[in-house]
């Protein structure tokens, strides 16, 4: 049987877990929290071509599915999912069909029902004369969808794509390599970190640490004593615009621009979820437009998703960039991108490239948290638009 090579390719694809909806921790002011429903259920759709696919919803028993799987999960039920090979196909990756993304490499994982679930299980063939090939971008969003090829046959790799405070530097495999090989692979991209540096700026002069310079996305760590010298508690983090960025006094993020924080203490606060947009990256060259986020959830609460959605209808309003309003086909009003990590804190971002001067790319991000007493709930960043001509916010 022919052997798969994808779990040497992990290394490569930490650079893009980092990248894309990836570790830690604005341009608006506020969040907004709401009780997460869509009639207290999601769908499970799972595509899968050829192989066989276990499957297991909340408490209930685990079943399999040979052909496509369509049901409904309540919110907040943990969905199980194990791809398992066949006499005749072979594992190897799992496809969130809303992002076009690869979601993991690994057979087993686990998705939280909230948003829907709608996924493709990709199997090979197993057979000794071809051999699969997937080319992903560095936010493991594929170029080259799991194309067959004949063992010898040339697969011309694409032009690297450009990354805001990266250098591509190659792919994991050449078009030699590829050709030569009989074994199933996933391609990616190789960066380097190009040399930025960022500073913290704390305007308290007192029990509190962090502030400096920072290499290009490098992880800052802030932290604030519980007390200040008055006696006063700890509240919450704000940035120069006056938006509140964490309620925690020990919070991280990756940085890529420079920000003035100041620790606030002595106010009355109930901490709660925070997602917002840190950053947006326009490249009229490369038609592209990025958009980071960042998200600092508290003690008392797990996440249970989060990403970022998306659109670029131009009639869309702030009340319609909601989970529920998302889909996953190409003429669907507003798509979403799911990252891989579930910290508390994090920063993860989105691209959308091919963007004419004269189009505004609407995108907000999101987090699902379930609080103490169990109650799923979603949290919104404001509305940001974007274009390539000029900043619209």
């Amino acid at each position: 049987m022919k052997r798969n090579t994808l779990s040497k390719r992990l290394l490569s694809l930490a650079m893009a877990v980092l990248l894309t909806c990836a570790c830690v921790l604005s341009t608006w002011a506020g969040c907004s929290t709401a009780p997460y429903t869509a009639a207290n259920e999601c769908e499970l759709s799972v595509t899968i071509n050829g192989g066989l696919v276990m499957y297991k919803v909340g408490d209930g028993a685990t079943k399999r599915a040979t052909t496509n799987l369509k049901r409904y999960a309540d919110a907040g039920a943990v969905v199980s999912l194990e791809a398992v090979d066949t006499a005749t196909r072979h594992f190897m990756y799992w496809k969130d069909l809303y992002s076009g993304r690869i979601l993991s490499l690994e057979r087993k994982i686990e998705l939280v029902g909230g948003p829907n679930i709608h996924l493709r299980a990709e199997f090979a063939r197993i057979t000794d004369d071809s051999h699969m090939v997937s080319v992903v971008n560095y936010g493991n969003t594929l170029l080259v969808d799991a194309k067959e090829l004949n063992n010898g046959e040339y697969l011309g790799l694409p032009d690297g794509v450009k990354v805001p405070g990266f250098t591509f530097t190659g792919w994991t495999e050449t078009a030699d390599s590829i050709r030569n090989s009989t074994e199933h692979m996933v391609v990616f991209p190789k960066y380097t970190v190009n040399e930025e540096t960022f500073t913290v700026e704390i305007t308290n002069d007192a029990y509190v640490s962090g502030a400096g310079t920072y290499s290009n996305f490098e992880t800052v760590n802030i932290k604030a004593e519980p007390k200040n010298g008055s006696g006063q508690t700890f509240s919450y983090w704000k940035n120069a615009e006056g938006d509140i960025v964490s309620y925690e006094r020990n919070y991280s993020f990756r940085i890529n621009y420079d920000t003035v924080l100041t620790a606030v203490y002595g106010e009355e606060v109930t901490p709660e979820p925070i997602v917002r947009t840190s950053k947006v990256f326009r490249d009229p060259d490369d038609t592209k437009i990025t958009f980071y986020a960042e998200r600092s959830v508290p003690e008392g609460y797990t996440v249970m998703t989060h990403g970022i959605l998306l659109s670029t209808a131009a009639d869309t309003t702030d009340q319609q960039m909601v989970l529920a309003n998302a889909g996953h086909t190409s003429n669907a009003f507003a798509r979403r991108c799911i990252g891989n990590s579930n910290e508390n804190c994090g920063t993860f971002s989105l691209a959308k490239g091919g963007i004419a001067h004269s189009v505004v790319v609407i995108a907000r991000p999101f987090v699902v948290t379930k609080d103490a007493s169990g109650n799923l709930l979603v949290t919104y960043g404001d509305v940001v638009r974007a274009s390539n001509a000029e900043a619209v916010n």
